[in-house]
């Protein structure tokens, strides 16, 4: 892991800063240069795979561990309480056909259920079962694991900038 993480650093060169400055600031609007973006990737990308790559404990027994699309459908689902396929196909930006396979793993794996509308009997709404509630639980209390070590190496005040830019270029770009 050290080895990928010294040939990222070298592969993704950074902004020279004269004496240890931040990168210099650029008018509201101006567009990033090339280092900036890439770094940015790189920076991205390591901590996905930090996060992917720690070991979540949504494995039942005897079963393979969730898939990533997976675990994210059981967080929709769970954030939502009740969706449709169709909703949560929107919602992972994937086809119909491609939510239709999670949730039919998902129902296999008694961690969520169909149940046909009252009011409409076309529209099929999921639901987590009381298994898929306690999957999603032991997956929630692992990522905040994951994400308390990953932020750790930041003072509260680095926390609370980090998350103001993070939700500023969330919800403006």
């Amino acid at each position: 892991m050290a080895k990928r993480k010294a040939r990222m650093i070298e592969a993704v060169p950074a902004a020279p800063l004269p004496g240890g400055m931040a990168l210099p600031s650029r008018p509201r609007g101006a567009s990033a240069s090339d280092e900036e973006v890439f770094a940015l990737f790189a920076t991205v990308r390591t901590l996905n795979r930090r996060i992917k790559t720690t070991q979540l404990a949504t494995n039942q027994r005897g079963n393979p561990p969730l898939s990533e699309a997976d675990l994210e459908a059981l967080f929709i689902i769970g954030e939502f309480g009740t969706c449709t396929a169709g909703h949560l196909a929107r919602t992972l930006c994937v086809p119909a056909t491609t939510a239709t396979t999670i949730v039919d793993r998902l129902v296999a794996r008694k961690l969520a259920q169909r149940e046909r509308s009252d009011q409409d009997r076309r529209s099929v709404w999921l639901r987590l079962t009381r298994s898929g509630e306690r999957v999603l639980a032991a997956a929630r209390e692992d990522l905040l694991r994951i994400c308390r070590t990953i932020l750790a190496a930041l003072d509260p005040g680095e926390r609370q900038v980090l998350a103001r830019l993070l939700q500023k270029i969330g919800t403006e770009g």
